[in-house]
């Protein structure tokens, strides 16, 4: 009776055992796809992407998921500058996106969650089905006046929505096949043009115009345990103990990032 109770017991462990590693198997695992971006132009800092010219400065900042074409314009001089968003640029491999958009966006907010609604040729599918308690619409402007002396933000567009396959390197890669694939000028998969007009007065009379170009000049696909660590939160010196936190091992603002999982594709 008792090597009877035993065996059973032993089964359901085994069953149990089983039913988890189906289990883990079947959970997707996420990966990272990191890509550095470089630029042939001189005028750039190392560090940074800073392009200092006599009368303004434009820096660049990738970092996020899927890239971002964001920038801080900088007016240097003691009169205010315009730019021209209609005449504004971001070019991805050839296709233009216009700064401008004749849209708007609309910020709702319900109950502590806030939601930002675009079009969908803007940053995706609109869904939006529960009343709101405040709203905030945001009217765009043809036209971004920068103050003497001071910088503004001017938001962008993602740089990548999918990734960028290559035979080169591994798509689900183990620790030791980790691999980076280079890049140059000539042979990248993604080439970076940003064109900002820009004028001394608001009826844009006299448009200048800089060209930055940059492009991706490596790829490395990262398992999520490779790229990100855990740390607890620390508020004036002391550390949490029981809320961690994620932290990347590797970011930069020459950087940016595209996560994946092992069910979005058919490939191994």
């Amino acid at each position: 009776m008792k090597n009877r109770i035993l065996t059973n017991r032993h089964y359901r462990i085994s069953v149990l055992c089983t039913l988890i590693l189906v289990l883990q198997s079947c959970a997707p695992v996420f990966y990272y796809q990191l890509y550095n971006v470089n630029t042939s132009e001189t005028s750039a800092t190392q560090n940074q992407f800073i392009f200092d010219y006599s009368d303004i400065s434009v820096n660049y900042d990738f970092w996020a998921e899927n890239g971002k074409s964001d920038f801080i314009f900088t007016n240097k001089t003691d009169n205010d500058i315009y730019i021209d968003l209609k005449s504004s640029h971001l070019i991805l491999n050839g296709y233009a996106i216009t700064y401008f958009q004749n849209i708007i966006v609309t910020t709702t907010s319900n109950v502590g969650t806030t939601t930002t609604y675009y079009p969908t040729y803007y940053y995706g599918t609109v869904d939006h089905t529960s009343a709101a308690e405040n709203s905030i619409m945001r009217i765009p402007e043809p036209i971004i006046c920068i103050p003497a002396n001071s910088s503004k933000v001017i938001d962008g567009y993602q740089l990548v929505k999918t990734l960028i396959y290559d035979c080169d390197y591994y798509l689900f890669p183990l620790k030791k096949e980790i691999k980076t694939q280079n890049f140059d000028a000539g042979n990248t998969p993604l080439v970076i043009k940003n064109i900002i007009s820009y004028s001394f007065n608001k009826s844009l009379d006299s448009l200048n115009r800089i060209v930055n170009t940059f492009y991706v000049s490596a790829i490395t696909n990262y398992p999520k345990s490779e790229i990100i660590d855990y740390q607890y939160s620390e508020y004036c010196g002391k550390k949490s103990s029981v809320l961690q936190q994620e932290y990347f091992l590797k970011s930069s603002p020459k950087m940016f990032f595209l996560i994946y999982k092992t069910t979005d594709t058919p490939w191994e």
